[in-house]
């Protein structure tokens, strides 16, 4: 996840900006993906959302 923040500023910015538990939530959601492809298209998607200023998604969990 750090690689994919640094190439971008606007969702590192974001992701910085969001509480302790909101961080712990993006990463814990994308590390908990079984395959490989899941984790790619979790990490896609949290990006996206970061770059929007969004907050982690329950639909997501």
């Amino acid at each position: 996840m750090k690689k994919a923040l640094d190439s971008n500023k606007k969702a590192l910015e974001n992701f910085n900006n969001l509480a302790y538990t909101y961080r712990k939530e993006y990463i814990l959601w994308i590390e908990d993906a079984k395959r490989q492809e899941t984790h790619e298209k979790r990490l896609k998607q949290a990006i996206r959302d970061l770059i929007n200023g969004k907050k982690l998604n329950e639909e997501y969990m």
